[in-house]
């Protein structure tokens, strides 16, 4: 199944919305369904939550991100949920982010099944995501049982609410560093997380968002930041590692690893262009200085 666009939802009546992902086909039964999508979006849909269901017994269904554009199902309070309509041979749901023509990002909230029960499950925890190409902004309170960044692609941890952006948590089992960029936003008291069971590879780079609210141009910094909570012992010492103020990298800060930890200290500088402009304002201001002399 192909949906171009953006996939909306309407919301008549009460309760949660629910999509069924697989279809039948008479003797064939349920078949694997690969659902790909340009988007899936929550306007419209007024806080309420979607539950998508895969509907197969033991065979999973992959949601496949192209994002022609940048779509987000978070509105209001609105969260996704992965459920299973069968609770001892269950099919799962992948998540896939593919999008090899821009960057347009897809943000998803997934939240655990309220209640199990012997029909309907949450299957998160037998879910993977995959980030290969594009963006794909997520937040999770329940865990995926692996996540892979790989290609070119970029994952960024979504905020924990709709009201607060500035520090989300994601949750998974294995969590494979194999490329692309993973986006962490940083404030001075609070930052993005993972916690993850095991990390395993180190060549997927680290991007260290800091907040234009509470960061300036030449403020001096020092900064503990716990993004990977782990209890196994980990070295990411290989990883490369980029720290941002406004669009600027910020190449006079340091940074330095320990375990799942890392500090970063320094003086934020401003943009090599501003610093020019500065330098040329002053060599004006003197030639201008030296002629009325």
């Amino acid at each position: 199944m192909i949906v171009g666009g953006a996939a909306l939802f309407n919301t008549v009546g009460t309760g949660d919305l629910r999509w069924a992902l697989n279809a039948y086909n008479g003797d064939k039964g349920w078949l694997p369904a690969v659902i790909q999508l340009g988007g899936l979006s929550s306007a419209n849909v007024n806080g309420k939550n979607l539950i998508l269901c895969n509907n197969d017994s033991g065979r999973d269904t992959t949601l496949l991100f192209k994002n022609y554009g940048s779509t987000a199902f978070t509105g209001g309070d609105s969260t996704v949920t992965l459920t299973s309509w069968y609770s001892s041979s269950e099919g799962y749901i992948n998540i896939v982010m593919d999008n090899t023509s821009n960057k347009n990002a897809q943000t998803l909230r997934v939240k655990r099944h309220g209640t199990d029960t012997n029909e309907e499950r949450d299957i998160t925890q037998n879910s993977t995501v995959t980030v290969r190409n594009g963006v794909l902004n997520m937040y999770s309170d329940t865990k995926f049982k692996s996540t892979e960044i790989t290609g070119d692609g970029t994952l960024g941890i979504a905020g924990l609410t709709s009201a607060d952006d500035k520090a989300g948590s994601f949750i998974t089992g294995e969590l494979l560093l194999n490329g692309g960029d993973i986006v962490f936003d940083v404030g001075r008291t609070a930052n993005d997380s993972i916690t993850a069971d095991s990390i395993t590879g180190n060549s997927t780079g680290i991007i260290l968002d800091l907040n234009p609210d509470e960061f300036a141009i030449g403020d001096s910094i020092d900064l503990d930041l716990e993004l990977f909570k782990i209890a196994a012992a980990v070295d990411l010492s290989g990883t490369k590692v980029t720290i941002m103020l406004g669009g600027v990298e910020q190449t006079d800060l340091s940074h330095i690893w320990n375990n799942g930890s890392i500090n970063i200290s320094g003086t934020i500088i401003p943009e090599p262009s501003a610093i020019a402009a500065i330098f040329g304002a002053a060599a004006l201001a003197l030639a201008a200085y030296r002629r009325r002399r």
